[in-house]
């Protein structure tokens, strides 16, 4: 737990410095995930909230900037917004939809392809 605490706050402390870094925001969104996953309510819907607004975040950048070469990073952001939806938000239909939006920037996406396999 003190080792998630620490990676967290230098990914905070990371993001104040270089705030443009959007895989350091993909990462963050993903760790503020899997802690929300492991608290129980009412930290766990804050957390949930935060990990989706760092994850948006990041997607509407990569989308802006249409860059081909940022596909895989892209695939990746609606991946975890799509474990947002299912996991922290028990929303299946908003996670299937995040879901075929990362495998429409990337259809190789190992884990979009998975969670649309269960």
């Amino acid at each position: 737990a003190q080792n998630v605490a620490e990676a967290v706050g230098r990914l905070q402390q990371a993001l104040r410095a270089n705030p443009g870094d959007i895989a350091m925001r993909v990462a963050y969104g993903s760790l503020e995930l899997d802690v929300a996953l492991q608290k129980s309510e009412p930290q766990r819907a804050a957390l949930v909230r935060r990990a989706e607004a760092e994850l948006r975040q990041a997607a509407e950048w990569l989308e802006r900037q249409a860059n081909p070469g940022d596909a895989p990073l892209l695939a990746q952001t609606y991946f975890l917004l799509g474990e947002v939806a299912s996991r922290g938000l028990n929303d299946a239909a908003k996670a299937r939809a995040l879901y075929e939006k990362a495998l429409s920037a990337d259809p190789q996406h190992p884990g979009s392809k998975r969670a649309l396999g269960r």
